[in-house]
């Protein structure tokens, strides 16, 4: 999921939509020679392919990281709809991202700007980041998506927050959506006094709490979140025993040729 939330550069402002995906990272890949591909369809219909060189896969911890074969623009379909892209480890399905497309134009009748409106599980997900307390200060950091399109007309500013019961505990800073593939953010979680919030923090925070995502006064995200014993609380499907890999959302994700040693703590369904 990490992969396919984070890892594609859309291009969404030409008659034909489509992306660049330079790479796949796979959790648990198989030990031995494997063969990966990617697939997008509308409907049952495939619209693109490509395949990734998994003969020279890079292999850290149990993750695989395989590059795209021939990196280049493949195509979405240039009709209004959903949209499946597939990841297939021999030939067997290890991961999917469901979204749907639909057109726009500016309004000019004679030099019309088209552009592609993007829905999908981006507004779903988010997870909080942060280096293993290791002595020093570790401030936590939280990752979400908006997309310019769920703003409304005066909206312009998100911003995501952690309250107890009413109380928000936590913040961040706004942030901006712009352009027409959702906006990712990374900001830092402040404290109300405006300082980081860390790792050591955590000590004093416990019990049940909410995550919310603004724009100005209404909510666009809302995340349930437990911390205890001084540490934020996994998500259920973070636990590959008992997670199937559709679902599974991983606690780490690879850096170049070694594991990042920020763990994730997801929030979403």
């Amino acid at each position: 999921m990490n992969s396919l939330l984070e890892a594609n550069s859309w291009y969404l402002s030409n008659p034909e939509p489509t992306m660049i995906v330079p790479g796949m990272s796979f959790g648990f890949a198989p030990a031995g020679a494997f063969v990966s591909k990617m697939v997008i369809k509308a409907g049952d219909s495939v619209v693109s392919e490509m395949k990734f060189r998994d003969s020279s896969a890079v292999r850290t911890g149990v993750f695989a990281l395989v590059s795209a074969a021939s990196p280049r623009a493949i195509s979405l379909g240039n009709t209004n709809g959903p949209r499946s892209l597939e990841v297939y480890v021999d030939d067997k399905l290890a991961g999917q991202l469901k979204f749907s497309l639909t057109k726009t134009t500016d309004g000019d009748p004679l030099v019309p700007k088209i552009g592609w409106k993007i829905e999908g599980p981006w507004k779903d997900y988010g997870y909080f980041k942060h280096k293993p307390d290791d002595g020093t200060r570790q401030d936590i950091f939280f990752v979400y998506w908006v997309a310019q399109h769920e703003l409304k007309p005066g909206e312009k500013n998100v911003t995501a927050s952690v309250r107890q019961g009413s109380k928000v505990v936590l913040k961040s800073r706004d942030a901006i959506p712009n352009g027409l593939p959702y906006s990712r953010f990374e900001v830092p979680v402040l404290k109300m006094d405006n300082n980081p919030l860390n790792v050591k923090d955590l000590d004093k925070l416990s019990g049940d709490f909410t995550v919310e995502v603004k724009a100005g006064t209404r909510v666009l995200r809302t995340w349930p979140l437990k911390i205890s014993g001084g540490a934020l609380v996994p998500h259920r499907r973070s636990d590959h025993l008992k997670t199937g890999p559709l679902e599974w959302l991983s606690p780490r994700v690879v850096n170049g040729n070694s594991v990042s040693p920020f763990i994730h703590t997801w929030v979403g369904p």
